[in-house]
Formats: structure tokens, C-alpha cells, sequence
């Protein structure tokens, strides 16, 4: 990112530099993680000065905002960045996006604008990348500037996630659509449990800001693994390929180049053993010994080879030496538990450090600790027992998982019931008001005979204004021609009541509906 600290450079004159175009662009590419193809660069500055070689942005940026000419060089950068694009485009290579760090700049959208609209480049071929602290900081007048070019597709990014101090709040409320992880994050993840912590923290965040996740940084293969498991969507680093100049991307996008892709999950039942010593002749012993076992088997001569290990493979079972030149085994596996806590953990050791191992044991760092020399048979009986223990746990995770999966498709399932219920309740309300309404005797009346249900018009009718609901059909039309009307046959009666004949209607529920019984209907005037 452009804003950086100040590391004791010489003076020198940006000024000379933009006006002897002594400034160049590299790209790095942007890999999506699922397919491994290049969806995009970032551009990053460099300036090829006379006397001093090729200068990273950290040796000039603070002279150069010293200087006021950040705003300068900022619009240099995104004016080589579009005509890049646009030289792409013009090889057939569209549609990719180009992520350039930017100052915040209340001017930058008009200026933005005018070029993506002269070159034809799509806003959303654009992702502006601004520090956490220039986001968080910037005034009212850059956020609305902000919000302006994203209307127009462009993309806005924090870059260095994680590295400052978030104001989550704030970050909530800003106009931003990825978030790029520091790779000071990125290059502890596979060793150190507070940097794997606060790379899962951060995607839990962006995910729930519903915001993309960059990983920068990327170097080795189980840094790839452990934010493919987190679901990240793109990542760039050495591991994929070092910034390269524009001619150098063109004969990698030509030859249609695609880069390595994290293994997918592995299938249940499958065992993998981890072994750490520093003897190389322990090793092969211990190879030899596990020959033919189902399990695979991976070897470790340092804690860094066996942490790239466990980022790049489910392992179920670590088993280390205690005593050893970087760290002792103990300390080793207590940082695995932290950082893999279903691991079955176990000390092999022809050291005997009572302390150590028995506090390991007492915070539950390791499950079993094992002598050397070894007996083969029991040994062979001891790892599987812990691969026993390892299945058993994960047996228990996913059962778990899945108890709460179907807990959460049942209060699914209850919720949208209830709004059904709701709904329902309401609609009755409402039909029962209506039927109040008519000023036609209506009644529905159950398969017993029983009414259920009666408007006013009938009340008034029938039970002089009381509800007639409870009371038999028969009870309530008197002086029926038709014997048979208790039994409510479908078709049409006439009675009379107080002088005045009705002809009665009767339709059964059921044919459209869940509904049964009978609505009678009641029409003055009818003739005999």
C-alpha cells in the first residue's frame, strides 16, 4: 500500500521522477483460488531511479507525500493502470480486473470517470485499494467520492486487513466491497495460532459485511491449503508467480497459464501420520515400521517442515521427538493443539523431561507419551488406538454438525409454519369481518348439523341479534317444507320465518378446499 513509514531514505525529487518517466508499473496476478485461473493484476509502482537501481514504493512514498505530489502520482498510477486494461483488451484479453492502491482523493472520480469512459474500459474491471487507516480516517466528502465510483461498478478494497486497529463499527458502515488480508496475517498462519486466529476472524468479518476476501502473500503450498479451507476467493504471492512487467503478462495470459489449486477435501476414513525428528535414521526406522499400514505417512525434520505439513494435509495423528535443536516436542505439540485441536498428539522420546511432559499432559498437549526403542508391534497397536481416537472424535463433529444442521431446518420449518398460522389467522380475521359485512343470513354449518359459524345478518335473523353458533340447523329454521333440510342435502329449500319466506341455499365444502360442512344461504323474497 501507498502509505507507508519512513525508513531513513536519502531525499530524493519524486518531482524529477514523474517529469523524466522514471516510474514503472509491475502486476502481480490475482488467482482464483477454486480454478486457479488469473482473473486479474494489481498494479504496483516502482521507480527506476538513475543512480540507485529500482526503488520499492517504502524508500521514496514518504518523500513523496512530503513532497504533495501523492495526488499526482496517484492518478499516474490509475492512468498506466486503465491504458494496461485497455492494451489487454485490445489482445483479447477481457474482462480482467486490475486493483490499484490509491490515496484518498476527493477529486479522483471525475478524473476516474473520464478515463474508463476514453479508453472503454467497464467500471467493474477497476478495484481501488485504500488503506485501513485512509478508510477509516477519510473525510465525508472522499466517502461519498467513494460511493460515486462504485455506482459506476468500480470496486473499492481495504488493503492490509487486519495489520492496524479495526473500528468494526466504522467498517460496517463504509462503502467497500473486498477485503485484502496482510501478509504479516498471511506468513503466520500455518505456524502461529493467534495469526490463524485472526485470519479466520477476518473472513468470518468479511463474509459477514458480504464482502470478497483477497489473500496477499501467499508463499507456500499450506498457506494456499489453509485459505482455500476458509473459502477465500482470490489470493496473489510468490507461490503463484513475482509482479512482472506488461510484456511478461501478455506471454502469460497468451499461453493461457494456470496456477496450482489447494486439494479439495479429503474423503472420511482417510489417515494421515505426521512423524517429527530431528534424526533422519529415527525416521526411516519409523517408516520402515509403518510399511504397509493404511495410513499414509509424512516426515518432518524441523517444526516449520511439519506445520507446512499440517496446513497441506488432513492429519489426524503427530507424533514427535521430545528432545530437539529449534523447540522441544512438547512446546511443538501444544502449538498443534491450538492451531489443530482434533489432532491425536504423541511424544515419541528416549528423554525422559518429567516436568515438561507432565505438564503437557496435565493441559491435555499430548495424548500418549512413548519410549524409545519402541517395540514395532505395540507401536503399530498405539497409532491405531489414536487414529481410533481421532475417528471417534470426528465421528462426533460431524454428528454434531449435522444435529445442528437439522436443528436449524426444523426452526426453518417452524418459523415459516408460524407465518403460515399467521397468515392464516389474519385471512380468517379478515373473512370473518367480511362475512359480517353481508347483509345476507349466512351460516356454516358442520357435518353434524352443528353451526359453526353465523354473520350478523343471521343472528339478527335467527337468534333475534344472539349468536346462533352452537345450536342445530334444524333448531333454528323452523317451519322448514323439507324434512330432509337437516340434513342439508346440496341444492335449494324455502322456509318461513316471522311471515316472510326464504329460499335456502345449500353448497358443500371440500371441492376447492380443506374446508367441510355446509354454507347455507338465506334469501329473502324467494317464490314458493
Amino acid at each position: 500500500m501507498m502509505t507507508v513509514v519512513a525508513q531513513g531514505t536519502a531525499s530524493t525529487d519524486v518531482r524529477e521522477a514523474l517529469a523524466a518517466d522514471q516510474l514503472r508499473l509491475v502486476f502481480q496476478p490475482q488467482i482464483h483460488l477454486a480454478t486457479g485461473q488469473v482473473v486479474g493484476f494489481e498494479a504496483l509502482l516502482r521507480w527506476h531511479h538513475p543512480q540507485r537501481g529500482i526503488l520499492l514504493p517504502r524508500e521514496f512514498l514518504p518523500d513523496m507525500e512530503r513532497s504533495g505530489l501523492e495526488t499526482s502520482v496517484t492518478r499516474w498510477v490509475i492512468e498506466r493502470s486503465v491504458l494496461q486494461l485497455r492494451a489487454w483488451e485490445d489482445l483479447g484479453h477481457r474482462g480482467l480486473q486490475m486493483a490499484v492502491s490509491v490515496f484518498a482523493d476527493d477529486g479522483i472520480v471525475g478524473y476516474l470517470q473520464d478515463l474508463l469512459a476514453r479508453h472503454e474500459i467497464a467500471g467493474n474491471q477497476i478495484e481501488l485499494e485504500l488503506a485501513e487507516s485512509v478508510l477509516t480516517d477519510a473525510s465525508p466528502a472522499a466517502v461519498q467520492a467513494l460511493q460515486a465510483l462504485r455506482r459506476q461498478g468500480v470496486a473499492v478494497a481495504i488493503d492490509d486487513f487486519a495489520a492496524g486497529h479495526s473500528n468494526l463499527r466504522q467498517l460496517a458502515r463504509l462503502p467497500l466491497d473486498c477485503l485484502k488480508i496482510d501478509l504479516s496475517v498471511v506468513q503466520g498462519v500455518v505456524t502461529d495460532p493467534s495469526d490463524a486466529m485472526v485470519a479466520r476472524m477476518a473472513c468470518e468479518i468479511a463474509r459477514a459485511l458480504r464482502l470478497r476476501i483477497v489473500v496477499e502473500g501467499v508463499e507456500t503450498e499450506g498457506q494456499l491449503q489453509f485459505f482455500s479451507d476458509l473459502r477465500c476467493e482470490l489470493a496473489q504471492g510468490f507461490f503463484f508467480a513475482r509482479p512482472m512487467e506488461a510484456a511478461d503478462t501478455v506471454a502469460m495470459l497468451a499461453a493461457g497459464r494456470t496456477f496450482a489449486q489447494a486439494l479439495p477435501q479429503h474423503a472420511t476414513g482417510e489417515r494421515h501420520l505426521l512423524m517429527l525428528d530431528d534424526e533422519p535414521n529415527i525416521l526411516r526406522s519409523l517408516r520402515r515400521v509403518f510399511r504397509g499400514q493404511p495410513w499414509t505417512v509424512h516426515i518432518a525434520n524441523t517444526p516449520d517442515e511439519a506445520f507446512e505439513l499440517l496446513a497441506r494435509h488432513p492429519v489426524g495423528v503427530v507424533m514427535s521427538d521430545q528432545r530437539m535443536p529449534l523447540m522441544r516436542g512438547t512446546d511443538f505439540l501444544a502449538r498443534v493443539k491450538r492451531l489443530y485441536p482434533d489432532t491425536v498428539r504423541i511424544v515419541l522420546s528416549g528423554y525422559t523431561e518429567l516436568q515438561s511432559v507432565t505438564e503437557a499432559i496435565n493441559e491435555g498437549a499430548i495424548y500418549k507419551f512413548l519410549t524409545k526403542p519402541w517395540n514395532d508391534t505395540q507401536l503399530n497397536e498405539e497409532i491405531e488406538q489414536a487414529f481410533r481416537q481421532f475417528e471417534m472424535v470426528a465421528d462426533t463433529r460431524r454428528l454434531q454438525q449435522r444435529l445442528r444442521e437439522t436443528n436449524k431446518q426444523l426452526e426453518s420449518r417452524l418459523l415459516q409454519n408460524e407465518e403460515r398460522l399467521q397468515r392464516e389467522e389474519a385471512a380468517l380475521d379478515v373473512t370473518h369481518e367480511a362475512l359480517g359485512l353481508v347483509p345476507v343470513p349466512i351460516l356454516g354449518v358442520d357435518a353434524n348439523g352443528m353451526i359453526a359459524i353465523s354473520n350478523a345478518a343471521a343472528d339478527l335473523l335467527l337468534g333475534d341479534g344472539s349468536s346462533v353458533v352452537g345450536e342445530h340447523v334444524c333448531d333454528v329454521l323452523p317451519d322448514s317444507r323439507d324434512s330432509r333440510l337437516g340434513g342439508l342435502q346440496p341444492g335449494t329449500r324455502w322456509v318461513r320465518i316471522a311471515g316472510t319466506t326464504y329460499e335456502v341455499r345449500c353448497n358443500d365444502l371440500g371441492a376447492a378446499s380443506r374446508g367441510m360442512g355446509t354454507v347455507v344461504t338465506l334469501i329473502q323474497g324467494a317464490n314458493t
